[in-house]
């Protein structure tokens, strides 16, 4: 039978916009970035941002999502390093950017009626802390308050604080804006979570090379990838 895949790519906002909210299933490994990922993504998103062709575009790469049937989520097939520490680095440039209502509402979906704010990206993975531990960084509203021997995700974030507050706290409305407009991810979704985490585990390149959506931003494509039944 036939497997539908789409991918548009997006920016950073349109990524986390509106109400799209996404799942970090229980049968994923456990948050694993350490500070020399983050640094390598810092590193290159700082010099592509001090070159001044961010306007350009940059591609951060692809993420794998399956709608789920029972829920209003996004199951997070792959990527799940990826959007976290994305998430972490939102949260960082939220304490310097604080007037940017953007950023609050990519961690925090806002209701229509309450004061209440429903988290974004969550995660059931059960072999460590990973939810409680992202909503702590999350929920943080001092910058003293953070101590990055509690987890990878505290030590990450404060990797990210550091770097903002010593290298661009001057220029954070523009490095905000660059982050949430001019960084690409292609979402690769799918219509099937079973068949998906087949064809990301064995025929992802395949996928993608048929995709050919190249790395220019806004271009979109779909089509039927046939998925062996055996």
């Amino acid at each position: 039978m036939a497997l539908k895949l789409s991918a548009e790519q997006k920016s950073v906002l349109q990524i986390f916009a509106t109400e799209i909210r996404y799942l970090i299933p229980n049968y994923q490994r456990p948050y694993s970035w350490d500070i020399t990922n983050c640094r390598h993504l810092w590193e290159d998103l700082f010099t592509f941002f001090e070159s001044g062709k961010y306007t350009d575009g940059y591609f951060l790469g692809n993420i794998v999502l399956a709608k789920s049937q029972n829920t209003n989520y996004y199951e997070v097939i792959d990527g799940q390093q990826r959007l976290i520490t994305l998430t972490l680095l939102i949260k960082a440039l939220s304490l310097f950017d604080t007037e940017n209502k953007a950023l609050q509402e990519i961690m925090l979906i806002p209701n229509r009626r309450s004061d209440e704010r429903e988290q974004r990206l969550k995660s059931t993975v059960f072999e460590d802390r990973d939810n409680d531990y992202l909503m702590d960084c999350i929920k943080l509203f001092n910058i003293n308050n953070i101590n990055k021997k509690d987890s990878k995700f505290h030590a990450n974030l404060d990797f990210f604080i550091e770097k903002i507050d010593t290298n661009i706290k001057d220029k954070i409305v523009q490095f905000s804006d660059f982050i949430l407009d001019n960084v690409f991810i292609l979402p690769i979704e799918s219509n099937d979570i079973e068949k998906a985490k087949h064809v990301m585990n064995h025929h992802l390149d395949h996928c993608i090379e048929a995709l050919d959506f190249g790395i220019t931003p806004k271009k979109s494509t779909t089509f039927s990838y046939m998925f062996d039944r055996n």
